[in-house]
């Protein structure tokens, strides 16, 4: 996610420069957080809502103008018991930063914003392989960042575990491949 925010933001800045690397290998990967309120989808409300994993569509629910989204703090708490045990120390002091996004203005510009393919027009324009498990709570989002590549170098692999590197040396035999041609395409072009 990290690196490719940082991959698109080079991009944009700079359409016709070379990027800092030949190519890129993601294993689980997940769309890019942006680095700017104006670039990207605005995630606060779908984060918010009853299904925040759910970023595969091709609208998101904007609030009304004049009113200021209030996050169901109870709600909150459950998705961070489930999803984010480690976190449950710091939960409380997470969930005020939560409610605070949606209530104080000047809090405002840290509401998360993620490039989505559907809703981007854009595409990493570099050799990559994506690996992730069919399993894995967030496919669907290891597959939205497959298609914010470019559809000419993308390569995948989606194995039958969970969030995870398969052990299997079938998996492995099959993204090592992946991984070749990907290294191969990054230094011949092709």
């Amino acid at each position: 996610m990290l690196v490719a925010g940082l991959l698109f933001k080079r991009q944009m800045e700079d359409p016709t420069g070379p990027l800092p690397f030949r190519f890129a290998i993601f294993i689980a990967g997940a769309p890019p957080l942006t680095w700017s309120d104006s670039v990207g989808q605005n995630m606060f409300n779908q984060v918010m809502s009853e299904d925040p994993l759910d970023v595969d569509k091709d609208s998101f629910d904007e609030p009304e103008a004049g009113i200021q989204g209030r996050p169901n703090v109870e709600y909150i708490k459950e998705f961070g018991r489930k999803l984010y045990r480690d976190l449950t120390p710091e939960l409380e002091k997470w969930v005020q930063t939560v409610e605070d996004m949606g209530t104080d203005p000047e809090k405002a510009r840290l509401m998360p914003h993620a490039i989505l393919p559907q809703l981007h027009p854009d595409r990493l324009d570099l050799p990559t392989a994506h690996m992730w498990g069919r399993n894995d709570v967030l496919s669907s989002h290891s597959g939205l960042l497959f298609r914010l590549c470019s559809p000419d170098f993308a390569l995948s692999h989606v194995h039958e575990g969970v969030h995870d590197v398969p052990q299997s040396s079938k998996d492995n035999e099959i993204f090592s491949n992946l991984v070749r041609k990907t290294i191969l395409r990054s230094q011949f072009a092709v």
